[in-house]
């Protein structure tokens, strides 16, 4: 968490909390039409505040505080537009923290949403007075820790409010999301047990969701509920149903794809990036360049693009889109936020090595800048691993050195989204020292280490995409069946269908194991869905992982 309040205080530095008001802040096509009825002066000021509290679905709360700001300068009065500024600069799951600008804008807007709530209609005085247990003056911290006394508060006051409206479908998903925001992305166990307000989160969403199945916000915060749990596809349905509720708001529209990599669809997850992707572009033609966590998301629709075309087989897609998301982030927002950002700067070369680009991760320069020590470092252990598939293992021990040199360089507290770079590097370490060992004909060793690989994979927190992007089990499966260790190899690619389903690599695997173990006809079930999950591959493959001796990947 100390990253995190290091990444606010950055953000603080560059005014990435500002909401520019712009004096023709426009109205935007394709915010759905779920709405509710905001008191306001005139129906100008109302078609603004409910335009705000539209992105707000969405997580957009730079664009809801612009709105929200619009609706106050053509009503002063309007209590609900400044209860949205302070509701818009409050935490969420994403960035669950307040840092004093944030809390400073929220105090004095909450004041004044207070001020002028004698005009509201019930509900909106119980909202307001319910956000005012949110924040305090001075803020004890913005730390999440810091904060937590005046966020269970919040939440308390929340669950206040929507037991008095149990009908309001607003004051359902708004409660749930205080809830959620007691304990961002940790919803579950790693054994799959629901932590303790999970229960009533997801009961309060499916609540919700029968007052209105199309509730955008609903919708959204249900596949957060549950997208870690071990029945994602609980949530297909609200997946699909969020797809076309709000078109225009790119978050929204990728937003599904976190249920279709959790069940296996990923061509949809693939179309539907890009959709999100061409919605950011429409939306920038009005607003402007991304700003703040817009920059984040925006990026993390490539990502999750790439990840899904490199379970696929389509090798051209995933690195066309890998160096999107990178070209996608600003050289002075990637130095600005390193210790946050400059790992997906190493995404190229990851891509590459699931694809057994050998030459030209050998003939790629590295990016040699020094806000950029994890994707510098990792360059070495793409390069290891290509010597060491190429059976030039003194060149793969050289590069492993450097390797482990260059991520002594690594700041202590740089993360990966939900994971410390450190995991991430051990991980990768032991991947990259199980390959060398088998190339250097160590193959027991060699597999005792590519079994201690997916036991980090394992020990990963959940994020989506995966902190690391080549599963382990697709090399110690791979491994395992060459030693002639098919019932073992078996067991690994079951295990890892069962993390990723329907991935193009452990279908292949399988089916490879189970004919040399002699079961022909399912061996013939699993090739044909590994066929049908290919189908838009523009590679062939011979083997679950491009590192062995002997195997090669074309077109």
């Amino acid at each position: 968490m100390k990253s995190i309040y290091w990444l606010a205080v950055v953000l603080l530095g560059v005014g990435l909390f500002a909401s520019s008001l712009r004096a023709d802040e426009p109205f935007y096509e394709g915010l759905g039409t779920m709405g509710r009825k905001v008191t306001a002066a005139n129906p100008e000021a109302e078609k603004y505040a409910v335009q705000g509290i539209k992105f707000l679905y969405g997580f957009s709360h730079g664009a809801a505080i612009r709105s929200f700001e619009q609706a106050i300068k053509l009503d002063p009065t309007s209590a609900m537009a400044y209860w949205g500024i302070a509701y818009a600069n409050g935490p969420h799951v994403n960035f669950p923290l307040v840092p004093p600008p944030m809390a400073e804008a929220a105090w004095k807007n909450l004041q004044l949403a207070k001020q002028n709530a004698d005009k509201c209609t019930p509900v909106e005085k119980e909202l307001i007075e319910a956000l005012s247990t949110r924040y305090a003056n001075p803020q004890p911290g913005p730390l999440p820790e810091d904060r937590s006394p005046l966020d269970k508060a919040y939440a308390d006051a929340m669950r206040k409010v929507w037991q008095k409206h149990p009908d309001d479908a607003d004051v359902g998903a708004w409660f749930a999301e205080s809830l959620m925001d007691l304990s961002p992305w940790n919803q579950w166990t790693k054994d799959g047990a629901a932590n303790p307000g999970t229960d009533e989160i997801v009961a309060t969403l499916e609540a919700v969701l029968k007052l209105n199945i199309n509730h955008p916000f609903a919708n959204h915060l249900y596949i957060h509920a549950v997208e870690a749990s071990q029945h994602p596809d609980t949530a297909i349905a609200a997946a699909d149903r969020l797809r076309e509720l709000q078109p225009g708001l790119a978050h929204n529209v990728h937003m599904p794809t976190h249920i279709d990599i959790r069940v296996g669809r990923w061509q949809k997850s693939i179309d539907w990036n890009a959709k999100a992707i061409d919605s950011a572009i429409a939306y920038h033609k009005l607003s402007g360049p991304p700003q703040g966590l817009l920059i984040f998301y925006e990026a993390h629709n490539y990502h999750m693009l790439a990840y899904s075309a490199l379970m696929t087989g389509q090798r051209d897609l995933a690195v066309t889109q890998i160096k999107a998301m990178v070209a996608s982030l600003p050289d002075d927002f990637v130095k600005d936020f390193s210790p946050m950002i400059e790992g997906f700067g190493a995404m190229p070369d990851e891509v590459m090595v699931r694809f057994g680009m050998w030459d030209q991760i050998l003939a790629a320069p590295q990016a040699d800048k020094d806000y950029m020590p994890y994707t510098n470092a990792f360059h070495h252990a793409a390069r290891a691993i290509a010597f060491a598939a190429k059976d030039k293992t003194a060149d793969a021990r050289a590069e492993q050195k450097l390797w482990a040199q260059g991520f002594t360089k690594v700041p202590e507290a740089e993360v990966f989204h939900n994971n410390p770079m450190l995991a991430v590097f051990t991980l990768a370490s032991a991947m990259v020292e199980g390959e060398i060992l088998i190339r250097e004909g160590k193959t027991d060793d060699g597999l005792v280490k590519l079994r201690e690989a997916v036991k980090l994979e394992d020990a990963l927190h959940y994020d989506e995409p995966p902190a690391w992007m080549i599963p382990a089990r697709h090399s110690l499966g791979a491994n395992l069946l060459r030693a002639g260790k098919a019932a073992e190899a078996e067991q690994v690619y079951r295990d890892d269908l069962k993390h990723l389903p329907d991935n193009g690599w452990s279908l292949f695997g399988l089916a490879q194991t189970l004919r040399a173990l002699g079961k022909a006809e399912e061996a013939a079930t699993y090739q044909a869905k590994f066929e049908q999950v290919w189908a838009k591959a523009d590679v062939k493959i011979n083997s679950s992982c491009m590192c062995q001796e002997g195997v090669t990947i074309a077109k």
